[in-house]
């Protein structure tokens, strides 16, 4: 596969004269533009993984009223477990509720997106894989998970205009921490 379909790493090894075709295959090689990317996030690595923490638990402790409330629950965390805060997401009782939270999301401009088609339920998955069991569970988180904006370049009061926002949504009032009138 990452040899475009060919033998070449044999080749390559002296294993064989000559390369060619043997299978499927496609250019998994990166370019030298996202291998610069790459190289200046990893050499940042640490304090965009700080970033993102900083942001997931601002987004934990912001809506611990609404989780509080049973309006949605939020990623449990394990104290023995560690996380880079990669993604943020809630989940909505329902798939009503949660196209009702992400269409008003986006009415006031922000980008909030379900997740996944769970894999048993996708294409691939139902042609190549196969599961046990009715996955009730599996399916009732896909289609209350919203997930929220994580990305790293957000900071502290974008994050609390999100989470003011979905305390509007759910007609409820914020923590005073989070009631400044500015967005």
């Amino acid at each position: 596969m990452w040899e475009k379909g060919t033998n070449r790493y044999d080749f390559m090894q002296g294993k064989i004269d000559k390369y060619e075709w043997v299978d499927l295959g496609s250019s998994y090689v990166p370019s030298e533009i996202s291998c610069a990317v790459l190289l200046a996030q990893l050499e940042q690595c640490q304090e965009i993984t700080a970033a993102r923490l900083f942001n997931f638990h601002l987004y934990k402790n912001g809506l611990k009223g609404l989780e509080d409330r049973g309006v949605l629950r939020t990623p449990s965390l394990s104290p023995h477990n560690q996380h880079n805060g990669h993604i943020f997401f809630i989940i909505l009782p329902s798939t009503e509720k949660r196209i009702f939270f992400e269409n008003q999301l986006k009415k006031r401009g922000i980008s909030a997106f379900s997740h996944y088609v769970p894999l048993h339920a996708a294409p691939a998955g139902k042609k190549f894989g196969r599961s046990h069991g009715s996955m009730d569970t599996t399916i009732d988180v896909y289609n209350g998970l919203l997930r929220l904006p994580v990305w790293v370049g957000l900071n502290e009061e974008d994050i609390q205009s999100v989470i003011r926002a979905l305390y509007e949504i759910a007609s409820l009032d914020p923590p005073a921490s989070l009631s400044s009138s500015s967005s």
